[in-house]
């Protein structure tokens, strides 16, 4: 028997939400959390799950924290057993109106975290394997967040932007992270969207009403140079969305 889960957030009750089990193809509602949040902390307006399914973080960028207005935080919960318990939470650090947590992801083991603020910087946390907790890593450039991504082993971050700024690729160097190779300066602006492969070297990028497919290595005709490690983004793939209403 195969047994998935997945995480809803349940909009009829604001301050809550649920998590279910899919056993035998039939889902089935495992645990309701209650957080005592309202609907203006946007809570669970962006949430991620470790493929493990031992760790969850949610996102509550309209919340304020540290004494500040809407500065946003997020919350780490561990799974015991069938309960879901408060490991941590992490406080908007970027001030009033920072809206930390708008955006977010986990590794696939849930050891790295990637926290976007909209419209500033994303926030990169490795978790400490002695407290249990997530320690600060990285702090990006104001890049203008939005979508925010981690590959499935942790060594690469994606970012789109609200802006013109496009996409950006972060990888894993020491004890932090550094931009990898040019900006995608076309494609993953304004609102759209991106994912890694699980070891970072292919990303797929959302630019108005295109899909593009980008992947890294030596050779190729080059696309977006990669001065970091000597490597190129090659396009490989480029295909038209078409939306019908």
């Amino acid at each position: 028997m195969q047994i998935y889960t997945k995480f809803i957030f349940d909009q009829s009750h604001v301050s809550c939400y649920c998590i279910y089990i899919c056993i035998s193809l039939s889902w089935q509602e495992l645990v309701t959390i209650d957080t005592g949040y309202e609907n203006s902390d946007r809570l669970g307006f962006d949430v991620a799950l470790s493929g493990n399914a031992n760790i969850m973080a949610v996102g509550a960028h309209g919340a304020n924290s540290g004494g500040a207005t809407d500065a946003g935080l997020v919350r780490l919960y561990g799974k015991n057993g069938t309960d879901w318990n408060v490991s941590q939470q992490i406080n908007g650090p970027a001030g009033p109106n920072g809206r930390f947590g708008y955006s977010l992801d986990l590794s696939h083991d849930g050891s790295t975290l990637a926290i976007g603020v909209v419209h500033g910087a994303v926030y990169i946390y490795d978790l400490n394997n002695v407290t249990s907790v997530y320690d600060w890593l990285h702090t990006t450039a104001d890049i203008d967040a939005q979508e925010v991504c981690v590959s499935g082993d942790g060594s690469t971050v994606g970012v789109t932007s609200t802006s013109s700024i496009g996409a950006s690729i972060f990888v894993r160097n020491g004890n932090g992270f550094q931009q990898r190779g040019l900006t995608f300066t076309d494609y993953g602006s304004n609102y759209n969207g991106i994912a890694l492969s699980y070891d970072g070297n292919m990303v797929i990028v959302i630019g108005p009403l295109i899909m593009v497919v980008w992947v890294c290595f030596s050779g190729g005709m080059t696309m977006v140079m990669d001065p970091w490690c000597g490597c190129r983004w090659d396009r490989i793939l480029q295909a038209m969305l078409l939306v019908t209403i």
